[in-house]
């Protein structure tokens, strides 16, 4: 894969570690995903491996995971998305 498609790739799970504990989902939960997306990707990591980098990441991107479910309640709450990226530069430190 090319740098370029390796970046690709990364951002793609970063999103998807920032949203799945936004949405609250478990840790056992999160794990399977992500690793299902790796696999799909050609990458692989033993599930403690994967486990450990989760719970890393959860602490580093905690201002990320909070504007995430904000942005998540927003539209449950029926808010446009114009409005809600008004909002999310204020909730970033």
């Amino acid at each position: 894969m090319s740098a370029s498609g390796d970046e690709q790739v990364a951002e793609y799970i970063l999103f998807q570690i920032i949203v799945g504990y936004a949405e609250e989902l478990s840790r056992a939960e999160l794990v399977s995903e992500i690793d299902g997306d790796l696999q799909l990707f050609g990458y692989s990591l033993s599930a403690e491996e994967l486990g450990e980098f989760l719970a890393d990441k959860k602490k580093i991107l905690n201002a990320e995971i909070g504007v995430a479910k904000e942005a998540l309640s927003g539209f449950a709450q029926g808010q446009d998305a114009s409005s809600l990226l008004v909002q999310i530069p204020h909730l970033l430190p």
